[in-house]
């Protein structure tokens, strides 16, 4: 006997009222179609000949859900299910509804971990978002999936519940990776940063403590100057590196040109080269020249303190203020601190600022220890 695909499933031969199916099988031994009778449990595989041959029912009620000769299933309405619905291949579903969806691997620990996407195909890329259980770690991941732009993990929950923001190797409660911003307030028992910016006017914009009176705090370093002849713009190079930028003021003393020598704003700066104005062109074309400093000082947003004289300070800002409206205060162990506005004529402004402290004849001194903090916006 042979046996072809099922078709016309006739509902009506069943006065029992049992769950069979009636189909018919072509046989052209027999002079045309043998009525096929088999309960659904029997229908998907029928023995025939001493084999088994799958049997692929077009449909088992008008309008309901159907198979074609590979294998595949259709319905217009609803599934229900009471146990498990399997596939290996691809399902799609226009709503899905339960009390729970459980996406689980069937191997465990194989390098494909289980993953959901949740988006859209456009032109045959993806664009969307990867849920994905990673089986290895043990961790959950969030991802973005947008065409060929890399993919970005941006949650990720451990097995033991440290949560990652931009990283996939959270080692505490929160990490997070890259900037955080906040409208409203951030309340913490214990705060540790490498540096904290606010635009709060009650945090400390930058801070300095230093030893003046010290005399190996004070540096000055070697540098070449040079210009072209006729022209005021000097061109220093440090062979040491001198991490100024622009808009920073410096003390530039020039060898056997004490006319030329004092405090300048530099520009055109990089690694080891700036240049200034100087106060004239009795500079000569090439000449040594040195960088006076304050060094070995301790503080926040604070790049270099400028030192033209004793008792005479210039407060260099790594990051400049908005603008010049900003407050500083001063302490000294001494008996007077003056501010002098503008210090060696350099004004305050959003790159600098400069004091003075004196003793008590009124001449600058420097103390034992000088302390000052910018709050501002």
């Amino acid at each position: 006997m042979s046996l072809y695909h099922f078709s016309n499933f006739d509902e009506s031969n069943n006065p029992q009222g049992n769950d069979y199916i009636v189909g018919y099988v072509a046989d052209p031994s027999r002079g045309g179609p043998v009525e096929y009778r088999t309960t659904i449990t029997k229908l998907i595989s029928a023995f025939v000949g001493g084999s088994t041959q799958t049997v692929y029912p077009s449909s088992l009620s008008l309008g309901g859900p159907s198979w074609d000769t590979g294998g595949n299933f259709t319905s217009s309405g609803g599934i229900q299910a009471g146990g498990n619905i399997s596939t290996a291949g691809n399902g799609s579903f226009n709503t899905v509804n339960g009390y729970a969806i459980n996406l689980q691997h069937p191997t465990a620990n194989d390098g494909i971990n289980p993953t959901l996407f949740i988006g859209e195909s456009v032109g045959g890329s993806l664009s969307g978002f990867n849920t994905t259980y990673d089986e290895f770690n043990n961790k959950y991941i969030l991802a973005t999936q947008f065409g060929s732009v890399p993919p970005i993990s941006a949650l990720t929950i451990t097995q033991t519940g440290n949560v990652g923001i931009n990283t996939v190797n959270p080692t505490t409660t929160l990490t997070v990776s890259g900037s955080i911003s906040a409208s409203g307030n951030i309340s913490a028992s214990n705060v540790s940063a490498s540096a904290i910016i606010s635009n709060s006017p009650n945090l400390a914009k930058a801070w300095v403590s230093f030893q003046p009176s010290n005399t190996s705090n004070i540096l000055k370093t070697y540098g070449k100057c040079s210009r072209t002849v006729g022209s005021s713009t000097m061109t220093v190079i440090i062979t040491s590196g001198h991490n100024l930028q622009t808009g920073m003021v410096m003390q530039i003393d020039i060898t056997g040109n004490a006319a030329d020598s004092g405090l300048y704003s530099v520009s055109a700066v990089d690694s080891n080269t700036f240049q200034y104005t100087s106060n004239g062109i009795t500079a000569k074309a090439s000449t040594t020249c040195y960088l006076s400093n304050v060094v070995n000082f301790t503080g926040y947003n604070v790049a270099n303190i400028a030192y033209p004289a004793g008792g005479v300070y210039v407060i260099n800002f790594i990051t400049p203020m908005n603008n010049s409206n900003y407050a500083f205060f001063l302490n000294s162990e001494g008996a007077y601190t003056r501010i002098s506005n503008p210090v060696y004529g350099i004004p305050k402004d959003k790159y600098q600022f400069g004091f003075v402290t004196l003793n008590g004849a009124g001449g600058p001194i420097d103390y034992a220890n000088v302390y000052t903090v910018v709050y501002g916006y």
